[in-house]
This record gives structure tokens, C-alpha cells and sequence, in this order.
């Protein structure tokens, strides 16, 4: 009965041990994709924000006041600026793009996936049909 005890104390105190030991190998696997990430996406987004602050002019770029937040007022709700007309017309066109593409495509996508999945006759066809391009591209390049 004492043995098991110990043998009981002895793994949690294991676990514990294991627990507080701390590694860099996770971190050093997510290096790489931290630094594209940061190099491509993280720093541009930032960097314009940072000029959408100020007055940039692209003819003489020495000359940039800060003017804040003043851009985005002139965008949302400025009618006599230049931006106001072109950016809501682009939300408009993104609008009417996100209402005819994104349930078509959901549909489809739904339909391939019961089909796909379903039990009906010819379904292995089907199956061997849709998947072939994928499968004989591999098959056609390794040969």
C-alpha cells in the first residue's frame, strides 16, 4: 500500500516537474510563419494606417501635415470631398458583390459536400470523377 502511494506522489510530482519546464522549440517552429506575417501583412497595415493620417501629396513628399482623422471624416461624411462618391460607391459595389457570390458559392460548395457524401448509386464515379484532376496531376508530374 505504501508503494503505491510513492508511486503516485512520484508521477504527479513527475507532472509537475514536466509542467513548469519551459521550451523554445514550439516558438522556434512559429518563428518563420511570425516573420512573413510581420514582413507582409502586420507592417503594412500598420504603416497605412500611419499615412492615412496625413495629408499626403504624391507630387511633393516632403510636404505631409497631419491632419488625424480628418481623411476619414472626409470619406463617411463629407459630401463635397473628392473620396466621398468613389468610397461609397466601392462599399456599394462590394455590397452587391458580396450578395451575388457568396450564397452561390456556399450552395455550391454545400452541394459538392452531399454529393460527395451521400449514399446513392454511381457515387464512387462520381467520387473518382471529381478527385481524378488532383489525383493525375500528382501521377502525371512524378512520371
Amino acid at each position: 500500500m505504501a508503494s503505491s502511494q510513492q508511486a503516485v506522489g512520484r508521477t504527479a510530482s513527475t507532472r509537475l516537474a514536466t509542467r513548469r519546464r519551459w521550451s523554445w522549440t514550439p516558438y522556434l517552429f512559429i518563428l518563420p510563419h511570425l516573420l512573413f506575417f510581420t514582413a507582409f501583412l502586420a507592417y503594412p497595415f500598420f504603416y497605412g494606417i500611419y499615412i492615412s493620417l496625413f495629408d499626403f501629396d504624391f507630387l511633393r513628399p516632403e510636404h505631409r501635415p497631419f491632419v488625424g482623422l480628418q481623411n476619414y471624416a472626409n470619406l463617411l461624411f463629407n459630401r463635397g470631398s473628392i473620396q466621398f462618391s468613389d468610397f461609397w460607391k466601392a462599399i456599394g459595389n462590394t455590397g452587391l458583390f458580396l450578395l451575388y457570390s457568396v450564397p452561390p458559392l456556399v450552395l455550391f460548395a454545400l452541394l459538392l459536400a452531399v454529393l460527395l457524401d451521400g449514399k446513392y448509386p454511381g457515387r464512387n464515379l462520381f467520387r473518382g470523377l471529381y478527385f481524378a484532376p488532383y489525383a493525375l496531376s500528382v501521377t502525371v508530374a512524378a512520371a
